[in-house]
């Protein structure tokens, strides 16, 4: 709510807009039954709130980011790593810019089919793809307001308005956690003991397939045992933790990602819906593909070595720093190294990990600055073709 309050805009925002979004398409959902959301947002003076908001988003943030980034290129040789950047074959990395782009086009395709439920059939393709394409650039500057930048560039282009627009986004977002993770899933099923040595390392704070294996104990089912004991004891304190904002922020994340997937079923075109969610994620799958033979050792990765890293990529992403920087490097250079293949070097993994990152956030910048202008150009048609309509009924 803070952070929405200090977005530039007209647009106004509040808790009950918040929830106005949720009902939209998760009419289920319904606020916690005692105040707490309101006691906690009394809690701190308007001054500190903003005070606070403005020191994650812009100290605490970006210094998590640069850790993540002095570990991630820790121990390694730059000037290898640059080496094999500059050897890169080029063709293929601007494939793997073309396809991220497409990925933000058929988003914004997805998008005007639960618009065209609200009744909103004649919106342009343009400007919803355009809106899309903000969402990116917003995430390099401010961690998570990418979505609210997103549906206010659609206010301002087309007068919709923002608290429906979430609803909508809020629907999308719960079929990409559910797409994340079938990724998961797969990943688990072809890929299992690379993607178990990655959770044993990033948890171990380790790196590096030259380090000792793995302790030959299967703590997979000491973990499974752990989360049935947690299970256990959550249960039997659930009266008690039904008074807590956490058990509330929980509860109605899940409530929402339910309901906002059930909702999917009263779409017009449901079926081009889910069709336009898999192609994303096909996009999302080729972009790894296409950078995998930019460097002539990669080409060594196989389908399901790919799947994975777009799976421990898409994990990094849910790390709230300013566009994956740093969690990104950090997860490819756990991750890559696993494979076991000879030819990839940890100095090559990064270059790989760097080149990749690289070419979507040049991406992102520059088709989300050419968005920033249709949308503003937008706009201006907008208002004057308001302002005529209105000198003619003078």
């Amino acid at each position: 709510h803070v952070l929405w309050k200090n977005l530039r805009g007209k647009t106004s925002f509040s808790l009950a807009a918040l929830h106005s979004a949720f009902t939209i398409f998760v009419p289920k959902l319904s606020p916690p039954k005692d105040n707490l959301y309101k006691e906690y947002a009394m809690a701190l003076g308007p001054r500190t709130k903003k005070l606070l908001s403005i020191s994650v988003k812009f100290i605490l943030l970006p210094a998590i980011a640069l850790l993540l980034l002095y570990f991630a290129f820790s121990g390694l040789d730059l000037q290898s790593i640059w080496q094999a950047i500059k050897g890169a074959d080029y063709f293929y990395v601007g494939l793997s810019f073309l396809t991220g782009y497409v990925a933000f086009v058929l988003i914004g395709l997805r998008w005007l089919i639960p618009l065209e439920a609200l009744g909103y059939r004649h919106v342009s393709k343009i400007n919803s793809i355009n809106a899309v394409t903000i969402t990116y650039i917003t995430n390099l500057v401010i961690p998570r307001a990418g979505e609210i930048a997103r549906c206010t560039a659609l206010n301002q282009a087309e007068g919709l308005p923002v608290s429906k627009l979430l609803g909508t986004v809020i629907m999308e977002r719960a079929l990409d956690v559910v797409m994340l993770g079938l990724s998961i899933l797969l990943t688990i099923l072809l890929q299992y003991e690379p993607i178990e040595r990655f959770f044993y390392e990033l948890l171990t704070l380790r790196s590096g397939a030259s380090e000792a294996a793995p302790p030959a104990v299967d703590y997979k089912y000491i973990l499974l045992g752990i989360l049935a004991a947690l299970a256990l004891i959550l249960y039997l304190l659930r009266h008690k933790l039904r008074h807590t904002i956490a058990y509330h922020k929980i509860a109605e994340f899940l409530s929402g990602i339910f309901a906002g997937i059930k909702s999917i079923t009263r779409l017009p075109h449901k079926w081009m819906f889910i069709v336009y969610t898999v192609l994303i994620w096909l996009m999302y799958y080729l972009m790894i593909f296409f950078m995998s033979y930019a460097f002539r050792e990669t080409t060594a990765l196989s389908a399901a070595n790919i799947l994975y890293l777009m799976t421990v990529g898409g994990l990094a992403q849910l790390v709230p720093v300013q566009g994956g920087i740093g969690a990104y490097h950090s997860a490819m250079k756990i991750g890559i190294p696993i494979l076991g293949i000879a030819a990839i070097t940890p100095n090559l993994a990064m270059a790989f990990a760097t080149l990749n990152h690289a070419t979507q956030t040049i991406m992102q910048i520059f088709t989300g600055g050419i968005a920033l202008a249709m949308i503003s150009r937008a706009k201006v048609r907008r208002m004057s073709h308001s302002e005529g309509s209105e000198q003619e009924k003078d």
